[in-house]
């Protein structure tokens, strides 16, 4: 198993994973977009010369978005998610803020994202379309100071399981 930089070269296959994983089907000038973001690191989870799992990020505002995180059915609950937004976290910490959206169903991914220091900024009703769905809007802090995310944080940053 393998953590790779994500590049145009497998970028149809990143595509045809996330239509697999996730209700959003975006375009591929999405994707490439997303990998043309010029200091920006995205990766990929490689398992011979498959991609089983990708973090893709890119720049809103001035920031890193997290646009898509995924990892395949069989390759989950082994520690590879983990590992994969691990590195995508370190390779991008000289970044100010990096924020993701995650569906509010998703508890196990929103756990995760707790995990990681991620606090929970606000709710988006109706921002996912297929289905019709609340996103939570989480973000982390650079550098990230204990103290001040942990009181931004407290008393709103439960997980929700």
């Amino acid at each position: 198993m393998e953590i790779k930089l994500l590049t145009i070269d497998n970028l149809n296959a990143v595509k045809e994973l996330s239509d697999e994983l996730l209700p959003e089907h975006h375009i591929y000038d999405f994707w490439y977009n997303a990998v043309a973001s010029e200091g920006i690191y995205s990766y990929v989870l490689i398992d011979n010369k498959k991609i089983c799992g990708c973090v893709v990020g890119c720049f809103i505002d001035g920031d890193v978005e997290i646009l898509s995180f995924g990892v395949h059915p069989d390759y989950r609950n082994k520690g590879y998610g983990d590992k994969l937004l691990t590195r995508f976290l370190k390779s991008n910490r000289h970044h100010k803020k990096i924020t993701l959206h995650v569906r509010m169903s998703n508890k196990i991914a929103y756990e995760m994202y707790c995990n990681h220091k991620f606090c929970l900024r606000r709710y988006v009703d109706k921002y996912y379309r297929t289905p019709v769905e609340t996103a939570i809007v989480m973000d982390l802090v650079y550098p990230f100071s204990f103290w001040i995310s942990f009181q931004e944080c407290l008393g709103i940053n439960k997980c929700l399981v």
